[in-house]
């Protein structure tokens, strides 16, 4: 083989690597253009459903919030129909809609006749209408007939209501000032953790049911907290809103007659009140796990939770107190961990469960 053939041999071979080098290059500049296309295409796609999603919440959420459009011109019958409305207002919010200003809102609901009064959902969708001058009684009832206002308390209902909350304060007063100075709940625990931290927490159950006790109560004599005053206060609106009721959470509250059941169920939504600032429970600190350890945390949530269903449910009487009180207390520190771990594994969406219950603000 003469020194050209190795000469140009060599530099054959040369330019073919270097081809090869190119289009490997090549391939692997469009394997990078494609996945970062397809992730681009991931994002976007994520994006949409996830706005897509908000959508469909705010739109469902809209469909449970109602107005009254209120459709007028300045005519005779239409002063009318405001004169009486000012006299007796309307159960839910209401839109003035000046048909000459907003044609558009005017034809979308075929006003043809003044004055008239539509009922809506936030989204826009027509529900009622009423046409001509109408009382306002009569749409306040249709409203509180069908569910979509809530009827207004009695002044005696109220009465009734405030009474019942002052006997339950005096006698849980009466309580603590006799329990306090004997260091005698009158109730004996059903037994303490094998684990000896859980235990000493455990054991502390008589000094932190007297301090729930006087927490509710100090404003009998006129020394409670400010902070104390709001919480009842929102104990009582949260009652006076028959909605709540039905609330899955709370249910249980207002029907159980098993102490067993009301233990598992104050003790699941006090670990919600001490758990529900955390961002990400899959990441929970060290320091966020001992705040939903903290007793003065835990002491307030299980005796808020204690009184309202001594308020609320029929089959519990200020009496069991203390035995639905230091039960959970007991029943919080014992399953505390395992209940992290079932949330841990659930991730945030744990917390809709507990939406709207009373300590969910």
């Amino acid at each position: 083989m003469s020194i050209f053939s190795i000469l140009f041999g060599n530099k054959k071979e040369k330019e073919r690597l270097q081809k090869e080098r190119l289009a490997e290059q090549e391939r692997q500049r469009q394997a990078e253009e494609r996945k970062i296309a397809e992730e681009r295409e991931r994002r976007l796609s994520e994006n949409r459903k996830k706005e897509t999603e908000r959508k469909a919440k705010i739109e469902a959420e809209n469909s449970k919030k109602f107005q009254i459009l209120d459709f007028y011109l300045d005519c005779a019958y239409c002063k009318e129909q405001t004169n009486k409305l000012q006299v007796a207002p309307l159960a839910l919010p209401i839109k003035r809609v000046d048909v000459e200003a907003y044609e558009d809102i005017v034809h979308k609901y075929h006003v043809n006749n003044l004055p008239k009064l539509i009922l809506v959902d936030l989204n826009g969708k027509e529900i009622k209408r009423w046409k001509g001058v109408t009382d306002p009684i009569e749409i306040n009832n249709y409203l509180y007939d069908n569910g979509y206002a809530e009827r207004p308390k009695r002044a005696h209902q109220q009465k009734a209501s405030d009474s019942k909350f002052k006997q339950i304060d005096l006698k849980l007063a009466s309580q603590f000032t006799l329990e306090s100075l004997s260091d005698d709940l009158g109730y004996i625990p059903s037994g303490f953790s094998d684990d000896f931290y859980v235990s000493e927490l455990q054991k502390q159950y008589k000094h932190y049911c007297l301090m729930a006790k006087s927490n509710l109560v100090m404003d009998v004599v006129g020394q409670a907290h400010p902070f104390m005053i709001a919480l009842k206060n929102h104990v009582k609106s949260y009652i006076a809103d028959t909605k709540n009721s039905s609330n899955n959470a709370m249910k249980y509250l207002y029907e159980s007659a098993e102490i067993s059941t009301l233990v598992q169920q104050i003790g699941m939504l006090s670990l919600h009140a001490n758990m529900k600032h955390i961002k990400d429970v899959a990441n929970i600190t060290r320091e966020e796990f001992h705040m939903a350890m903290e007793p003065e945390n835990v002491c307030l949530a299980i005796g808020l939770y204690t009184y309202y269903t001594i308020l609320t449910n029929k089959n519990i009487t200020v009496d069991k107190f203390n035995q639905l009180f230091v039960e959970t207390w007991l029943d919080y520190y014992e399953k505390i961990q395992v209940r992290w771990l079932m949330i841990k594994m659930r991730g945030n969406s744990w917390k809709d469960d507990f939406k709207d219950v009373l300590l969910d603000d």
